[in-house]
């Protein structure tokens, strides 16, 4: 538990990441970030005044934290670093996909790739669905989900482009991938 001096006081809550070993980390209202290190949660981070809705890492020294009005913040083990993705749409979800990588969804359809933990490739419009989830398989395949139950994939995002899958049974026809 976090502590507060009251339930109405305590902050809300949107992503949370944990670590095999069972830190973990979790994100909310006005920046903040909290850890938690196996017995208690601490304040870690306050990143701006934006609410945070996701957060993914690869280790301890590359974490992607995605947040509202196009707040994307990657830090590489020393500092935070808000970067330049193309949109101020509140991002909703980011899963890193490792070595750098991460792909990130958000509302009216935004969906973008970071490659190389810096290096932002918004993707066209594809849907102007609010996007809210990032999943990937084993395999690599990358599938999102959003509102009005939109559901968009298979993707095989990279080097640095989404593309269907090869054996996709959509294009790019948004009235066929939105269920």
């Amino acid at each position: 538990n976090f502590e507060t001096t009251s339930w109405q006081d305590a902050p809300v809550f949107r992503g949370v990441w944990a670590a095999p070993d069972g830190t973990a980390l979790a994100v909310g209202d006005q920046g903040l970030v909290l850890r938690y290190d196996g017995d208690h949660w601490q304040q870690a981070w306050t990143l701006g005044t934006e609410n945070l809705n996701s957060i993914a890492a690869e280790s301890p020294d590359a974490i992607w934290i995605a947040g509202n009005r196009g707040g994307l913040y990657f830090f590489n083990g020393t500092d935070w670093l808000l970067l330049d993705v193309g949109t101020l749409s509140a991002l909703r979800s980011v899963l890193s996909t490792g070595t750098g990588n991460a792909v990130v969804a958000g509302d009216d359809g935004a969906m973008i790739m970071m490659s190389d933990y810096v290096a932002a490739t918004p993707i066209g419009e594809v849907t102007r669905q609010n996007l809210r989830a990032v999943a990937m398989t084993e395999d690599g395949v990358i599938w999102l989900g959003g509102v009005d139950a939109a559901t968009i994939g298979p993707f095989h995002p990279f080097p640095h482009i989404l593309q269907p899958a090869a054996d996709s049974e959509f294009d790019f026809n948004v009235d066929q991938m939105v269920w």
